[in-house]
């Protein structure tokens, strides 16, 4: 009896193909906790080019676990974004 949890656990890691981007995502959200302590997400997240966060191989495979995996990375990359750090964003001009 799993209550509302899924049958099988959600994939912790990426099988597809290996490309520098999906790495890259995943060393961001493996960091997060520790970049979110010493305020460097927004810093480290301007550094990065526009390819680095790109998914669309990712989106070619059809893997739909590891599509939600990449979207809970990409969207808790967000929020501490927009609400980590020493203070909160109000706008994106």
């Amino acid at each position: 009896m799993n209550g509302f949890l899924p049958i099988n656990p959600p994939v912790r890691e990426y099988h597809s193909p290996d490309t520098a981007s999906l790495n890259r995502i995943q060393q961001l959200a493996n960091n997060l906790p520790k970049m979110l302590l010493t305020d460097r997400v927004e810093r480290t997240i301007n550094a990065l080019s526009e390819d680095d966060l790109d998914v669309s191989d990712l989106l070619d495979s059809n893997s739909e676990e590891e599509i939600n995996l990449a979207m809970s990375q990409l969207s808790f990359l967000a929020h501490a974004y927009i609400l980590g750090g020493s203070r909160t964003k109000k706008s994106f001009a």
